[in-house]
Order: structure tokens, then C-alpha cells, then sequence
């Protein structure tokens, strides 16, 4: 696969992840591509739409690739430890962690 169509792929992921997410609760609001915190670059922030309190953080990857591969350990360690709530997904699978823990999992497609 190309850089360029994994780039478009991306682009275009995003927005659909961004629009499930607020779909899901009208009280929230997801900010891709927030300013850089301590552990890195998360691509959403979650907030409350009203007062812009932060919820939590979501790393997206491109669909199917392996959440639990070796490349993403250095960045997913950082990133759990220093975010107390954060969703790890490839858009098909979300992984939910609190406090660096894996709560829990789910699949919505294959």
C-alpha cells in the first residue's frame, strides 16, 4: 500500500471516528489532533462539549492493523501511563484503558 493511500485512508477514518464518537454522547466533543501533551501526540482529546473538561484520549491506527503488535509497545506504554483514560482501536477494535489498566475490549466489526 502506498504512503499516499495510507495517508487518505487516515484522513479519512478520522472524521467518521470523530463523528461515532459524539454520535455516541451529545455532550461530548472529540478534537482531533489536540496540542502535544507530556506522553506524545494522542490523536483525539474527549471533552464535555459544555465546559471543555477532558475525558480521555484516543490513539487511532490504520484499520486492521495489530493493536498488540511490538512496533506500538514504546508509544501505547507511554501513552497508558500517562493518560488516565484512553482508547487504543484500529477503528474495529477498541481497547479501554483507566489508570494504564485494560478495563476492557470490543470488536464492532471483523
Amino acid at each position: 500500500m502506498s504512503f499516499l493511500l495510507v495517508q487518505r485512508q487516515s484522513i479519512l477514518t478520522r472524521g467518521h471516528l470523530k463523528d461515532l464518537v459524539e454520535a455516541i454522547d451529545a455532550n461530548v466533543i472529540a478534537i482531533n489532533e489536540p496540542k502535544r501533551v507530556k506522553a506524545g501526540a494522542p490523536d483525539y482529546l474527549i471533552a464535555t462539549k459544555a465546559d471543555n473538561i477532558e475525558i480521555g484520549h484516543i490513539e487511532a491506527k490504520d484499520i486492521g492493523k495489530d493493536l498488540n503488535h511490538k512496533d506500538y509497545n514504546e508509544q501505547f506504554t507511554r501513552y497508558k501511563n500517562a493518560l488516565e483514560n484512553l482508547i487504543i482501536t484500529d477503528y474495529m477494535e477498541f481497547q479501554f484503558y483507566k489508570n494504564a489498566q485494560l478495563y476492557t475490549a470490543i470488536k464492532i466489526a471483523k
